[in-house]
């Protein structure tokens, strides 16, 4: 069973973990549950924060949320996420986990740079960073079950976008339902996401896939 040191805030104190998981084989239902449990005591499993402000995900950027080499969040200017604000192992459309998180639009100053240069006169966020903060947060989730390695966006089935990110949009609002988590050899996590921009959904994501590799091999 792998262990490793969890950081205090994921789990409130620094603690010496295992990480168990145990699949179901049957491919309709490819569902892992897990369990965190006390190396040196075995005692009550650790209670996980259900959500996370500014300052955690920056710290996860660094690699200090869920330990070197492990899954991270890109740092600013690339972070597409402010804060998130629920996440869960047992919510969503599929009962699997759930992530929402946000990020605000209007007189955000470290969107600058992105309006200011896509395009000059004519400033809308590119939708592909909309898209790859599903991925980032899909990856997050990852890491917050106690996966170990590196997150990589490995694909996704269907993509829709209805309207523009514009900077008069005061809120984003990040919705992935979590479909399936592999927790073997392979460690991957499949989603459908939504983004909604002042509560209204304007893009669309099918089948996101994020993988986790290790950080010591290719």
């Amino acid at each position: 069973m792998p262990c490793y040191t969890q950081r205090p805030a994921l789990l409130g104190a620094a603690a010496r973990v295992c990480y168990d998981p145990v699949i179901l084989a049957f491919p309709e239902h490819n569902v892992n549950e897990h369990r965190i449990v006390s190396h040196e005591a075995r005692g009550p499993v650790a209670e996980r924060r259900s959500s996370f402000e500014f300052e955690d995900l920056l710290a996860c950027g660094r690699g200090e949320l869920f330990g070197p080499g492990n899954a991270q969040l890109p740092l600013p200017p690339m972070l597409m996420v402010d804060r998130i604000s629920e996440i869960s192992e047992t919510g969503g459309a599929h009962g699997k986990g759930l992530i929402v998180a946000q990020l605000k639009v209007a007189g955000n100053e470290r969107l600058d740079w992105l309006f200011a240069c896509h395009f000059k006169g004519d400033p809308v966020m590119p939708g592909c960073l909309g898209l790859d903060a599903l991925w980032q947060l899909t990856g997050f989730y990852l890491g917050w079950l106690g996966l170990t390695g590196q997150g990589r966006a490995s694909g996704v089935g269907e993509v829709k976008f209805t309207r523009e990110v514009t900077p008069d949009v005061k809120l984003l609002e990040y919705v992935i339902d979590i479909k399936r988590v592999i927790a073997r050899k392979l460690k991957l996590a499949e989603a459908d996401g939504v983004l909604k921009a002042d509560g209204e959904v304007i893009y669309t994501a099918k089948d996101l896939r994020v993988l986790l590799k290790s950080s010591e091999g290719p």
